[in-house]
């Protein structure tokens, strides 16, 4: 599901972008209607999916603040698709976000 999310690049002023985060994966390598334990791996690194209308280039080190308590900081990106791009992503810890006070879609000032 698209949420809308800050895409914030250094000092520069947020931009408001439209997301799709996948933060949750399935096991990978069993198969159904065995039990022969085959090789599993688990892939947890979690993606963003940005539109290139929008961001056509995620920066590394740039931060996706989704709502309060939830941001990532980009690490890396796939090669672009005709209109995505996906971001790996790292959460940033509920520590670092106190620090950081990243604003937020939805946040007042008031």
């Amino acid at each position: 599901m698209r949420v809308p999310a800050f895409y914030i690049v250094g000092d520069s002023e947020p931009l408001l972008v439209h997301v799709r985060v996948h933060t949750k994966f399935d096991a990978l390598g069993d198969m159904k209607g065995t039990n022969f334990n085959y090789a599993e791996r688990e892939d947890i690194l979690p993606q963003i999916l940005f539109m290139r209308d929008e961001v056509p280039s995620p920066v590394r080190g740039a931060y996706v603040s989704i709502e309060q308590g939830e941001a990532y900081s980009i690490n890396h990106t796939e090669p672009a698709d005709t209109i995505s791009v996906t971001a790996f992503v790292a959460p940033i810890l509920p520590s670092e976000l106190a620090e950081l006070n990243l604003p937020y879609p939805g946040a007042t000032d008031g």
